[in-house]
């Protein structure tokens, strides 16, 4: 349904996997379907989808997890 940024972080130095001049995106996704009810396989599979095309588009990629 949407998709909106809500944090935004850029370091100085090198940390948890960023070199400087990176961007760490926090992204709140709102799913809906008036149709079905949305099981976690449905989620997972549209939040993978999001990533695959934010990653094709702007070489966008998880930061991992400390």
């Amino acid at each position: 349904r949407s998709a909106s940024l809500f944090d935004l972080y850029k370091p100085g130095v090198s940390v948890a996997g960023m070199e400087p001049g990176e961007r760490s995106m926090a992204v709140r996704l709102e799913l809906l379907d008036s149709d079905a009810n949305l099981t976690d396989e449905r989620i997972d599979a549209t939040v993978a989808a999001a990533l695959a095309r934010v990653q094709a588009a702007f070489g966008a990629r998880l930061r991992a997890k400390e």
